[in-house]
């Protein structure tokens, strides 16, 4: 409110250098005035000791990636909203987005909950959030120290959970957290519970199979809808499947190519409806959440997902080529190269920074293998 307030009375009389600031400000004197009066009477509305004003994400970024090496996109979208991401495999029952300065937090709460029923405590170390009078929701120490004094909350709409408590926490220091809460840190579970091959051709010729692993612990969701669309065992429906159904298109990766190819970055495809980044969806019918953030972009081989925004996952993915830590946190991690990475070394050979491929490298046939 101060902010606005003196952006306002900048504009209307000046500031002490500008031109006009001494000789017409005796005149504007009761437009001050009235102006103070109406900004009063807005916040004494819409404040109350608990909620301060409509919260938004905010916060400075880290030093950004190289514009080719921004985070993974699906078409238009690449530049989409920053949202709130679901964290822990989505079994955790609150959201956080964490930026370089701010981490804001978010509890999904009942119609009946007043600002009265909500339990919240918080020092430079830990937080905790929830309901009084049962277990609370968030209780721990926070992964880095925090300012209290400098931390608000307010009961809110958001637009996936509905009414919540928006907590906007300032960190101490600015930095990136991997998780909110210490306990949260556990290894995720990289067992590889299914198999996928590609059979990759360049140019027509044949370059070798490449073998997959995938996490099916941590990521099921993700994993399945990544091995149906390599045995393309699932029928297009046509209510469900509209892009497919419009391209009239399978849902298999058979015959489609890598469309994006940005050498010690990444290697792009899976979009077998449009073919050139902007097309795609999943088993399940259009887009899917975001199921886990526990696996990190930590070195080359890793299989992730391609998104056109939070919790828009379709069909498209990558391999990375090198370590992509910008990603943490906006996409999902679900397999590794196991045999055949020289093949995306290849496959890498055909990109360029821009990222569009300067040969065609294509799958010719996919699938899934026994686990041995």
């Amino acid at each position: 409110q101060r902010l606005f307030f003196s952006r306002t009375f900048d504009q209307a009389f000046g500031t002490p250098e500008s031109p006009h600031s001494n000789m017409q400000l005796q005149g504007r004197i009761p437009l001050l005035l009235l102006a103070a009066a109406a900004l009063a009477a807005a916040h004494a509305d819409a404040a109350s000791p608990r909620a301060m004003a409509h919260l938004r994400l905010r916060g400075a970024s880290p030093p950004s990636a190289p514009p080719s090496q921004t985070a993974v996109g699906v078409g238009a979208a690449d530049a989409a909203r920053e949202a709130l991401r679901l964290r822990g495999g989505g079994t955790l029952p609150f959201r956080y987005q964490d930026s370089w300065s701010d981490t804001t937090v978010v509890m999904k709460i009942g119609d009946e909950i007043k600002s009265r029923d909500i339990l919240y405590s918080l020092t430079p170390s830990k937080l905790t959030l929830g309901i009084k009078n049962q277990e609370p929701v968030v209780d721990g120490e926070l992964w880095g120290t925090v300012k209290p004094d400098d931390c608000t909350w307010e009961i809110d709409q958001d637009d996936k959970l509905g009414r919540c408590v928006i907590l906007s926490v300032k960190k101490a220091t600015g930095s990136k957290w991997d998780y909110l809460l210490k306990s949260e840190d556990v290894p995720p579970d990289v067992t590889v519970t299914h198999k996928c091959f590609f059979d990759i051709e360049i140019e027509g010729e044949a370059a070798g199979r490449v073998v997959i692993g995938l996490f099916g612990n941590t990521t099921p969701k993700t994993v399945e809808n990544f091995r149906a669309l390599c045995t393309g065992e699932v029928a297009v429906d046509e209510k469900k499947h509209l892009r497919a159904t419009e391209a009239k298109k399978p849902l298999h990766y058979k015959g489609t190519s890598f469309h994006r190819i940005i050498p010690n970055f990444m290697v792009q495809g899976g979009d077998f409806t449009m073919g050139d980044g902007t097309g795609g969806e999943s088993v399940y019918g259009d887009r899917f959440e975001d199921e886990s953030f526990a696996i990190k972009h930590s070195r080359e081989g890793l299989l992730s997902m391609a998104n056109a925004g939070a919790d828009c996952n379709g069909a498209q993915f990558f391999i990375t080529t090198s370590v992509a830590n910008h990603l943490n946190g906006k996409h999902v991690v679900f397999g590794e190269v196991l045999k055949g990475y020289d093949i995306i070394k290849k496959i890498e050979d055909c990109g360029a920074t821009s990222g569009k491929p300067t040969k065609d490298a294509k799958i010719a046939d996919c699938g899934e293998l026994p686990l041995d």
